[in-house]
């Protein structure tokens, strides 16, 4: 990537910051509380802004360049071995009965926990980024991919099927991947575009915003996957690339949380299903307002805290192995 944007680090900080809040509030949705249906629902971005900053990543920076194969051996490489590692803590602290296949199964489902679909959705469509590149070249591709993820969730919506009501279901992401290869193109003019139209942008989003409030009031729709979300996740995206960045407070805190967004997303639901149960053992206040701001604080410190550990653990590995590399090799 030659150019380096901070609007997209502040969406990546702020996509995690909604996969936290849309996990806290889900327990408040089914005792219906209002205040954490509200947030709920607003945080909705935060799994398609990963998606799109992930298309638009890999596009801006041309990795594809490199070779197919060299291209999955980094993507993979990245986030692999820490995917492995949470799934293995998760298989051993949820599973009542443990077998190696069983194990492998939900490794390379995204099972072994509720969060952890994301992964190998995120490696399928690296498997197919070639396509998805040819395809959203233009706005005609980029329509036909969206047309088949909303057909997609409409199914899901409309049917209950499982195998369209299922996370796992790519063809309810798709668009999202396909939409940050679009984005790419161009992108410096499309940037000054989407920043020229800041006030319509805004309009727009506080809107939708209102529109999937009352559709998921209504209509008790609250999952991710549904046409709604598409447009609401990417008026999201156009009004954070159309906000000025520079003097905002909370700027540096969104980039940290930035940087260690895939460690947090790995480990937080960990934290907070611990948290939970502790929380409710103590008797602690359920007023909605102040268990959302504890539990994100305690939860969002505790997930940094075990991401830093972990990536200063994995680099010791890492250095050890490489000394051990070069010492046999010169051995030889």
């Amino acid at each position: 990537m030659k150019k380096r944007y901070e609007e997209l680090d502040v969406l990546r900080g702020m996509a995690i910051i909604g996969v936290i809040l849309i996990h806290i509030t889900s327990e408040l949705i089914d005792a219906q509380d209002n205040l954490g249906l509200f947030i709920n629902q607003a945080a909705r971005f935060a799994v398609p802004v990963f998606l799109i900053l992930s298309g638009l990543g890999l596009t801006l920076s041309n990795k594809i360049n490199q070779g197919y194969f060299n291209f999955l051996w980094k993507q993979l490489s990245k986030i692999i071995l820490l995917y492995f590692i949470w799934s293995v803590i998760y298989y051993t602290a949820t599973s009542e009965s443990y077998s190696i296949l069983g194990f492998i199964k939900g490794f390379i489902l995204g099972a072994n926990y509720y969060h952890l679909y994301y992964v190998p959705i995120i490696i399928f469509l690296y498997l197919i980024y070639p396509l998805l590149l040819k395809l959203a070249k233009n706005l005609y591709g980029l329509a036909t991919v969206l047309l088949v993820t909303v057909l997609s969730q409409l199914a899901d919506i409309l049917t209950g099927i499982e195998i369209f009501n299922n996370p796992l279901n790519v063809f309810n992401w798709a668009f999202y991947f396909a939409l940050g290869i679009w984005l790419a193109h161009n992108f410096e003019t499309k940037f000054k575009e989407i920043k020229r139209r800041k006030v319509l942008i805004a309009v727009l989003f506080t809107t939708m915003l209102f529109v999937l409030l009352v559709e998921s009031y209504f209509l008790k729709e609250t999952t991710s996957m549904r046409p709604s979300v598409i447009l609401f996740s990417v008026l999201f995206v156009l009004l954070v690339l159309s906000v000025n960045w520079k003097n905002n407070v909370f700027k540096n805190l969104i980039l940290k949380l930035s940087g260690l967004s895939y460690g947090i997303y790995l480990s937080h639901a960990l934290v907070l299903t611990i948290y939970e149960k502790v929380y409710k053992e103590l008797g602690f206040s359920w007023n909605s307002m102040l268990y959302i701001i504890i539990t994100f604080i305690v939860v969002a410190l505790l997930s940094i805290v075990l991401t830093v550990t972990g990536d200063k653990v994995i680099l010791v590995i890492n250095n050890i192995f490489v000394q051990e590399t070069k010492q046999n090799k010169a051995g030889r």
